[in-house]
């Protein structure tokens, strides 16, 4: 075999084997489960969002989950997010949880409830919404 081929010839710095290894590396990243990316789409989907709208609610997504897992209640939020992603509201352009009681209410005070057990804090204005 020659050192002019194609998996060992270098291809601006990186092998073939190189970019292989990052491509299997990278596939356990691609949307598959990721219940966070799909609300953070969804929302995305009803409101056109841009770049720096999009990383906003990447940003308090990843927030509510960082929560949700210090007190114990990811297996809560997550429920609720599903819910989310299937009754969510989108009316002009502006997405909107559906809380009511037709809607998520049930899932969103299981994980509020996780919240405020686990808690020896008042919730003050973060009360009622993750």
């Amino acid at each position: 075999m020659s050192q002019n081929a194609f998996w060992t010839r270098p291809f601006r710095g990186v092998t073939f084997w190189g970019l292989l290894t990052l491509a299997a590396a990278a596939l356990p990243l691609t949307g598959c489960g990721n219940i966070a990316a799909d609300r953070v789409d969804q929302i995305c989907k009803c409101e056109n969002c841009g770049q720096r709208a999009r990383q906003e609610y990447e940003t308090k997504t990843d927030a509510e989950i960082d929560v949700a897992n210090t007190y114990n209640c990811y297996n809560l939020l997550e429920p609720y997010y599903q819910c989310e992603i299937q009754e969510h509201e989108c009316k002009d352009s502006k997405y909107t949880d559906n809380d009511s009681d037709t809607g998520c209410k049930h899932e969103l005070d299981q994980y509020m409830q996780c919240l405020r057990g686990q808690s020896s804090r008042d919730p003050g204005p973060y009360e009622g919404h993750p």
